[in-house]
């Protein structure tokens, strides 16, 4: 009737299987605990960089709004904090830049409009910026673009 070697091969063949499910499950279910448990996978792959993502396509979106007429600023800075941005008068001006400003740290982005002081304004909440202030995505900086807020 039945070949007892063959159901013996069946038999191991089963065991073989079962167990290959069994730890393909339980690998499946590990690498999942991975991904899914946050602290877990920022020590695997590094702690998301969120803000640096939105400041970017911001930044992107205002100097294709404006058609690159202004220069575009996306800059990090931990230690910059928003709240501390005063307000003063300007004028009119054509001569400005909008610069967004970010930090993972403390979760905040900024978006200030600067224009070239005038002369006759010097004040101490004044901040020189250059080229080099942080990733432009607008017109380029010349002699005449702004320096100071």
């Amino acid at each position: 009737m039945f070949d007892l070697t063959r159901v013996a091969r069946w038999q191991k063949q089963k065991r073989a299987d079962v167990l290959a499910f069994v730890a393909a499950s339980c690998t499946l279910l590990l690498c999942s605990l991975i991904l899914f448990v946050p602290s877990l996978d920022d020590a695997l792959s590094g702690r998301p960089e969120h803000l640096r993502w939105i400041t970017d396509r911001t930044a992107r979106a205002v100097a294709a709004r404006t058609n690159g007429e202004f220069p575009v600023i996306a800059r990090h800075d931990d230690a910059y904090d928003c709240d501390k941005v005063g307000n003063i008068s300007g004028g009119d001006s054509d001569d400005i830049l909008y610069v967004f400003t970010y930090s993972e740290t403390s979760r905040s982005l900024c978006f200030v409009t600067y224009q070239r002081a005038r002369e006759s304004v010097r004040q101490s909440s004044s901040e020189v910026l250059s080229s080099n202030s942080g990733q432009n995505y607008g017109r380029q900086f010349s002699a005449r673009s702004p320096q100071c807020r």
